[in-house]
Formats: structure tokens, C-alpha cells, sequence
């Protein structure tokens, strides 16, 4: 199924706005008031589109020829710039299916076109008077805004069909409206951590080949605490109400002496081990103690005093350690030794090796990425444990976070999709990116979708503020909408450009950059042009007879050879106007 045009009736500030998508057809819409009661009529009609090229986005590498392949039917860009409506579009295609107030679609399911209800009282003519009911198909939306004030629209998810990908979403799920923000928030990077490993495992072609940078093979794991002063009193005043039948003279002593330098010796052999290990360490086994007190199961109290007993001595208390593995004790054990694994083997793979004792637990993700997932699956599993760590890539720009955040939430669907049909919205994916990855952007998406997506009829909607995307799209896919004024209400009145020569595909990028489409404000920013304008005025200004370095200096340092020859020329012309009457000056004293 191919949405391959929609019609807006008013939703916000657009109204009676039309948008082809790009597909075999044209279609036009025409919206009449009947006079003899006041009603609308809305004509459909439709046109061949002359340079559709069928399967024109497949891309099949000549080692894959014998593989199921993904079918890209369609890739349209909605370019606009900021408040042109680009991001509502995509709100309004969300929204698919029957009794929708705001629009009309029409779709292609094989060779036949379907149009959607229009809930409100229009007459159809011409093409397709009787709406049809559209099965819907799956919907994958991505963004990566964080923008608090719109949340709500980002809050969808029904029936298995509507897959949401965006960063709001993940935040405002379900399971983080009881927890303490901090909670919510280090789950939820534990979530985006846990999916860009599993995605660079798979695919570390995309990061390394493709987009030609380097995933850090350092991974921090910080504590998410560091001063815990505060929390460790509320701690023990809370582990010293809830044990109240445990003398609290040996609740503090239980606090203070609790070592777990042994248990981390036996694996290091050596005390050089980083610093927050150990505090980590004391902080999850705290946590599991008051979770455990909070249980007042009796035998639970009997063991907590036996640890109690045992804490006051190292090698006692991790001898002990190691026989509560005979028990469950909610993967509190499993998380140390996976933990002192990761610090040791850090240590142990590092070039060249010293004795430096570091502050922080480094994990070496690609030589130790298996403990590294392993723990991030045991902390996702413990309520008590899940925001006491946060891990960070090392050294990643923005750009590079934002690859791997898109590329590693749409892995982490793949297993659930269940129809065969698929429609993509991306909103803005080119945020952050180098103008040199944009120009990637499209080829490296639809390769990928070839892997983790084959055998897919998939449709792909994105939107941009940037020309760059439209240089791999031909023209008939790429929506220009234009912001022409304001109406009475403020509202910007949006308009989509046509026919008006713009040839996308394969164009040259600098080519696109001069559309004043994109910049009618002419081809230099604002500030520059304020400042070489004001070296203009003072070079006409006749009155000024006194030479100025400043406005030199400006001319200087232009980039523009042709503006930079002429302020040149005209500089020297008033220095020699200035020169001369100062000598005639001279000669009349």
C-alpha cells in the first residue's frame, strides 16, 4: 500500500493544501461552495506522471542478487523552512484510516487507488466519490526532538501497528510515570545504550565504512551519585528504622567497615583498581539491603544480620559472598563479578599497561562487549540497581550520537513489524549531521533497510530545511512548501511551491544552495552583510576625509573575490580623493 497524496482540509495553520507524493499519478483537487446550501464539493482528478521510473530506489548489490529483498516504493522529501509545516504533515499521516476530520488520503494497493473518509459534509465528484475503509499498515515515526511542550503527540501506540521511535516517546513511556525523574532517566539511557550496542555488533559496517568514524572503543561507567554523602545518612537512618530489632551501634559499624576489596583482589590480584569501584560496589549492595529490609520476610532479617557479622572482616565477608550464590539474591552477585570483570579486563587489555590507578570503570567495548550487554541486561532487571550507573560512549560528537540513536532504535523493531507494508516518516533525520553525511544519508538508509527489513514493501516520507537531501530524489518527490504570509490570527499561510523549474535529482549541491527557495535572503549570513554594507556607506560618504583601518580591515578579510576587489578598488579610489585634497588643502595655506 503507497500513500501517494493527501489533502488538507485545516489542521493548525495549514488549510486546503494538496501534496502528491511522488507516484505514477497526479492528482488534483478542487474545492467548490455550492451556492444553494452553502455545502462544498471537492473534485478529484488525476494525471499521469510522465517521469515516474518504477522500482527506482531498489538498491541490489551483485553479492545479494539471490537474497529476499526490501521493495522501496517511493522516498519523497517535504522541504520547507522552520514553521513551514513539514513536521505536521507527518503528524497528519500518522492519523491514517477511517473518520479523520483533518484530511483525506488516497493510496495505491496494487493497481488500484483508494480514497479515505473526509469526515465532514463534502460531496466527492470526478474520481473516487465513495470513500473506501483502509486496512492499515505499519508506521515507523522517528524523531529525535526533545520538545516537552508538544509531548502528548508523540504519546501514540495501538494495535501493533504504530511503532514510535522518537526521543519523547521513549521518555514518556508508561513504566517511568511513578519513578523519580533520576530513575526514569538513567533507564531510559541504560534502554538507548543497550540498543546502540546491539545495533554496532550487527552492523559496524554502516558506522565505519559508511559514515567513516570510529565507535569508541572505551565505555565509561560512572557513578550516578558521586556525592552521596546526603544519601548515604538517609540510607542509614532508613536501614536503622526498618532493622529496629538489630542494635544500631552495630548498623553503623555494619556501614563503616563494609569492604569489598577482597572480593575485587581475588580477581585483579593487585589493589590498583579503579576508585569508584569499590563505592559502586558498597552503593548496590546497600540498595539491595534496604530493598531487602523493605521485604520484612524473617529469614531475610536473619540473613542481613549474618552479613551484618561477617562485614567487619574482608576476607570473612567475601568468603561469605560467594556462599550466598547458593541463593537467590535478585542477580546482586552476578552484577559484581560482571563488573570487576569489565574493570579488569579494561586494565588487562590496555596498551601500554600501567599502574595508574583510574577514578572511573572503563569497559572496552569491543573487546569486552559481551560483560558490558550482560551487565546492562542484570541492572535493567533490578528496580533497585537500574539508576545507580550511567554509561557514556567516550569522545562522540553530537552527529555521530545521532547515527547510532536512529540507526539502533529502528534495529530494535525489525522482530516486530508484522506487515508486509511498511511507511517510514523520518522528522529532520539530517538534524545534526555534516553536510558530507546528509549527502550519505539516503543510500545508507535504504542498504540497511535491504538487511534488517528484506522481504518489505516500504514507502519512506522524510522532511528537511536543507536542500542537500533533494539531490538523490527527482523533482515530482520532493514537496517545497513556502511560508507566503500571516493571516489575520497570525497564523503563517503555508503554500506548496510548483512548477517552478527546481530540477533535484543529481543536481549539483551549490546549485541547490542558490535556489532562493532556500535562501532569499541572498548567499552570505546576515551579520557579514550588515558589516560590508556599513563599509559601502562609509566609502560614499563624502564628508569622511580620514583613512580607517577598520574598514580596511573588514574589506580584508571578505571571502568574496568579486565583492572583495571592488571594496578594494573603491577603498584605494576614496584614499587618493582623500590624499589630493589634502595636498591642495596644503597648497591653498
Amino acid at each position: 500500500m503507497e500513500l501517494v497524496y493527501m489533502w488538507i482540509k485545516k489542521y493548525g495553520h495549514m488549510k486546503n493544501i494538496g501534496l502528491n507524493f511522488g507516484g505514477e499519478d497526479f492528482f488534483l483537487v478542487k474545492k467548490k461552495k455550492k451556492k444553494e446550501n452553502n455545502e462544498y464539493e471537492i473534485e478529484i482528478t488525476k494525471k499521469d506522471n510522465p517521469h515516474h521510473i518504477k522500482n527506482f530506489f531498489n538498491i541490489y548489490k551483485e553479492k545479494d542478487k539471490n537474497k529476499e529483498k526490501v521493495n522501496i516504493i517511493n522516498v519523497t522529501a517535504i522541504i520547507g523552512e522552520n514553521g513551514a509545516g513539514k513536521s505536521a504533515i507527518l503528524e497528519i499521516i500518522q492519523k491514517i484510516g477511517p473518520k479523520v476530520q483533518d484530511a483525506f488520503f488516497i493510496l495505491k494497493n496494487g493497481d488500484e487507488y483508494i480514497r479515505t473518509e473526509l469526515m465532514d459534509k463534502y460531496k466527492f465528484t470526478g474520481l473516487y466519490p465513495k470513500h473506501s475503509v483502509v486496512k492499515l499498515q505499519n508506521v515507523i515515526f522517528y524523531d529525535n526532538v526533545l520538545q516537552t511542550s508538544n509531548f502528548k503527540r508523540y504519546y501514540r501506540e495501538n494495535d501493533n501497528i504504530f511503532f514510535n521511535l522518537s526521543t519523547m516517546k521513549y521518555l514518556y513511556e508508561d513504566k517511568y510515570k511513578t519513578k523519580p525523574l533520576e530513575t526514569a532517566l538513567s533507564e531510559y539511557s541504560l534502554e538507548e545504550l543497550n540498543r546502540q550496542m546491539d545495533f554496532v555488533s550487527n552492523f559496524y559496517k554502516i558506522i565505519k565504512d559508511d559514515f567513516e568514524f570510529e565507535i569508541p572503543s572505551v565505555i565509561t561507567i560512572l557513578d550516578t551519585h558521586p556525592n552521596q554523602n546526603k544519601e548515604d545518612e538517609m540510607d542509614k537512618e532508613k536501614a536503622e528504622h526498618l532493622f529496629d530489632d538489630i542494635n544500631s551501634n552495630e548498623v553503623k559499624k555494619f556501614f563503616k567497615k563494609m569492604d569489598f576489596s577482597n572480593y575485587i583482589y581475588k580477581t585483579f590480584k593487585t589493589n590498583n583498581f579503579p576508585s569508584n569501584l569499590h563505592k559502586i560496589m558498597k552503593s548496590i549492595f546497600l540498595q539491595w539491603l534496604l530493598n531487602t529490609l523493605n521485604s520484612k520476610e524473617a529469614k531475610i532479617k536473619e540473613l542481613v544480620k549474618t552479613i551484618i557479622k561477617y562485614s567487619g572482616s574482608p576476607e570473612k565477608f567475601y568468603t561469605f559472598l560467594q556462599s550466598l550464590k547458593k541463593i537467590q539474591l535478585d542477580n546482586l552477585l552476578e552484577i559484581f563479578d560482571v563488573l570487576v570483570k569489565i574493570a579488569y579486563n579494561y586494565q588487562k587489555y590496555k596498551k601500554p599497561l600501567t599502574n595508574t590507578i583510574t577514578e572511573n570503570i572503563f569497559g572496552n567495548f569491543k573487546k569486552d562487549n559481551d560483560n558490558i550487554s550482560k551487565l546492562v541486561r542484570l541492572l535493567k532487571k533490578t528496580d533497585y540497581t537500574s539508576n545507580l550507573l550511567q554509561f557514556k560512549w567516550r569522545d562522540m560528537s553530537s552527529g555521530e550520537v545521532a547515527i547510532l540513536t536512529l540507526f539502533s532504535r529502528f534495529h530494535s523493531i525489525k522482530h516486530k513489524i508484522q506487515s508486509d507494508n511498511i511507511l517510514i516518516l523520518l522528522d529532520e533525520p539530517d538534524m545534526y549531521l555534516h553536510p558530507r553525511w546528509v549527502q550519505k544519508f539516503i543510500n545508507v538508509f535504504i542498504e540497511y533497510l535491504n538487511v534488517d527489513f528484506s522481504g518489505k514493501t516500504i514507502q519512506i516520507i522524510l522532511t528537511s530545511n536543507k536542500p542537500i537531501c533533494s539531490s538523490d530524489l527527482p523533482t515530482h518527490n520532493v514537496i517545497k512548501l513556502k511560508k507566503t504570509g500571516y493571516d489575520e490570527n497570525n497564523w503563517p499561510i503555508i503554500k506548496v511551491i510548483k512548477d517552478d523549474g527546481y530540477q533535484s535529482f543529481g543536481a549539483n549541491i551549490y546549485s541547490l544552495y542558490k535556489d532562493g527557495f532556500f535562501l532569499n535572503e541572498g548567499f552570505i549570513g546576515m551579520f557579514a552583510k550588515k558589516k560590508i554594507q556599513a563599509v559601502i556607506k562609509w566609502l560614499n560618504n563624502n564628508r569622511i576625509r580620514k583613512p580607517s583601518k577598520k574598514h580596511e580591515n573588514t574589506i580584508m578579510n571578505i571571502g568574496d573575490p568579486i565583492i572583495k576587489h571592488k571594496l578594494n578598488q573603491m577603498y584605494y579610489d576614496k584614499m587618493e580623493i582623500i590624499q589630493s585634497k589634502d595636498r591642495s588643502d596644503d597648497q591653498n595655506q
